[in-house]
């Protein structure tokens, strides 16, 4: 009887630690976003030499996931959220003129969306989304700008092989970033 209750309670600490918890799992959301890390890296390889002369230098807004002292875990996590987001819209473009590995692509942009949902239940109550989903911070805007010159670079290039490569590079630094953030 005792040995039945014991685990009926480990089972409920369980279950609401799950369902109740406000708070991020950082650790969980490091290793998901190394294993994207390791997956963007794997579905394509190396940067290929024919694109060279594509490559264009890294655009990312430094300092955009400085941790401050006043930083706070759904500060964090609403710019993580922001950002992974981004990263999202940009891989759900036409890809038919990568040679990418197509089961990495495809386990790469699961893990993308196994994080914003995490971090969209760390942040619920504690933020108000923007009219455009976002959560409204200075960040955000330099973020938005950021991914946004990505897009108008992929649309530029006619989302050519080599354009793609380019935006891999760039998103791969900016999961770096962020792995730091975390």
């Amino acid at each position: 009887m005792c040995t039945l209750k014991f685990w009926s309670i480990c089972a409920f600490l369980l279950l609401s630690d799950h369902s109740f918890s406000m708070k991020c799992k950082q650790h969980i959301l490091r290793d998901r976003n190394a294993q994207c890390i390791r997956l963007l890296t794997d579905m394509g390889g190396d940067f290929p030499v024919k694109c060279l002369k594509e490559n264009v230098k890294l655009m990312f807004p430094e300092g955009v996931y400085d941790i401050t002292s006043e930083s706070q875990d759904h500060d964090i996590a609403a710019v993580a959220y922001d950002a992974l987001r981004d990263v999202v819209k940009i891989f759900n473009n036409s890809l038919v003129s990568t040679s990418w590995d197509p089961e990495k692509l495809g386990l790469f942009k699961h893990k993308l969306s196994l994080q914003i949902e995490n971090l969209e239940q760390c942040v619920r109550g504690e933020m108000t989304f923007s009219g455009d989903g976002s959560f409204p911070s200075e960040d955000n805007g330099r973020l938005k700008s950021y991914f946004e010159r990505l897009t108008t670079f992929l649309k530029e290039k006619g989302q050519s092989a080599c354009a793609w490569e380019v935006v891999r590079k760039e998103v791969s630094y900016s999961l770096k970033k962020l792995q730091e953030f975390l």
